[in-house]
């Protein structure tokens, strides 16, 4: 991007004119709400009106997650199709339904989880990202026939996949690991599909600002960036229009903290929008209410709380904050003044001139990241444990939050190395 349009780009992210203002309600049943059987259209319709009542106007649903109901896979590995017989009309009354209680609907379609065995024998996915013939089955015989039923809803998003750095090699905790120019290419595969046959947005759910953010700001790795993307797969639409973060206390720390208070986001040397799309109702640093604040006045595009059906994370904070903040920013907090950003978001443009020299001190940093983790690793000083979570229910919904499985060992990770 040339160093004109960056500085628009941020001059524009101190003054948003809309805040995401919500949670995530990631599912009922995990992985099988939509085309695995479980669809429950009363609980779904209840708690998008718990939402919608304390003010929020978005929430965040996870899809596939690990692929264990959807889509469907042939004997090689290859997606043959959605999902199940139910996954069209399961699809458009969740969509419906998000659209009823005037929610945003950010559809986030995979998660790290599909490189992470719960269980042993549990088949695992992480080919599909390996193998772009793999990939291109699914955006060819799932995505695409997805993105014909979502034709026209512009309160969608597409979101890619949650957490992605825990199935990257640089930062992988899970079973098996992918290359992080193969998770890259899978991103930009899709935001080009999405973008093709669309005007939906695309976003990707980083598990912390440390993978997107440049080196000088205090991130390590500028993962999801136009430059980055495009060096993994070469397309003028294959890029985000706007970034995805997360926060958790792990994560806060005063003197390097990737937290929304301890700096604005110009700090973090960020080209586009960024919503904190995952973070505590409860805090040991900050009230729900300071989160909201600091977000805003420190110039991200909007929180959403974790999670309505997580006991681990009770949102109960989170929603008294929320209807207080709405009340206090009624302009911007409205669903139809994010859906109206939403459109208003820059279309995916040509690449610049200046990209390739960009190019090259992104694969620097990205090789320097690489070399300080592995460097660690040798040392003793960081270890790569496989967490076992225990497998969510087909029955039985979210028994445990599975948050709770990552944090301890990821928090080495996280700290800035020497």
């Amino acid at each position: 991007m040339a160093a004109a349009s960056i500085a628009a780009t941020l001059s524009s992210l101190s003054s948003p004119s809309a805040f995401w203002a919500g949670a995530n309600l990631p599912w009922g049943n995990f992985g099988y709400d939509i085309g695995g059987g479980a669809w429950n259209a009363s609980f779904f319709d209840e708690s998008f009106a718990t939402l919608s009542a304390s003010g929020a106007n978005a929430v965040r649903f996870w899809l596939h997650a690990d692929g264990r109901a959807s889509p469907t896979f042939s004997s090689d590995g290859k997606v043959t199709g959605m999902g199940g017989a139910s996954f069209e009309s399961d699809l458009k009354a969740l969509v419906g339904l998000a659209k009823t209680h005037e929610l945003v609907l950010e559809l986030c379609l995979w998660s790290f989880d599909m490189c992470k065995q719960d269980n042993p024998g549990e088949t695992m996915h992480d080919d599909l990202i390996s193998d772009v013939t793999k990939t291109q089955s699914y955006i060819d015989n799932a995505l695409t026939p997805m993105l014909k039923i979502l034709s026209g809803s512009d309160h969608v998003v597409i979101e890619v996949i949650n957490e992605p750095e825990w199935c990257m090699a640089d930062s992988c905790n899970t079973k098996d690991c992918v290359k992080a120019s193969e998770m890259q290419r899978f991103a930009a595969m899709i935001a080009e599909a999405v973008h093709t046959s669309t005007s939906l947005r695309v976003t990707v759910g980083s598990a912390s600002l440390k993978w997107s953010t440049a080196l000088p700001g205090g991130g390590q790795a500028m993962y999801w960036n136009d430059t980055a993307l495009r060096l993994a797969h070469a397309s003028t639409l294959g890029v985000l229009d706007f970034y995805n973060v997360h926060y958790y206390d792990w994560m806060y720390s005063p003197s390097y903290g990737y937290d929304m208070c301890r700096v604005p986001l110009s700090h973090w040397g960020v080209d586009k929008p960024t919503v904190v799309a995952e973070l505590p109702a409860t805090s040991s640093h900050y009230t729900a209410a300071q989160m909201l604040n600091c977000s805003l006045e420190h110039g991200f595009a909007g929180d959403l709380f974790w999670a309505l059906n997580d006991p681990a994370f009770p949102l109960a904070p989170a929603l008294t904050a929320l209807k207080a903040f709405v009340a206090a920013h009624p302009k911007e907090t409205t669903f139809a003044a994010l859906v109206a950003w939403l459109k208003a978001l820059p279309k995916p443009s040509a690449m610049d001139e200046e990209e390739g020299t960009e190019g090259s001190a992104a694969a620097a940093a990205e090789a320097v990241v690489e070399t300080r983790m592995r460097g660690a690793v040798a040392a003793g000083k960081m270890e790569n444990h496989v967490l076992l979570a225990p497998q969510a229910s087909h029955d039985d919904g979210l028994v445990h939050s599975r948050k709770d499985f990552s944090r301890e060992s990821f928090l080495r990770l996280l700290q800035p190395s020497a």
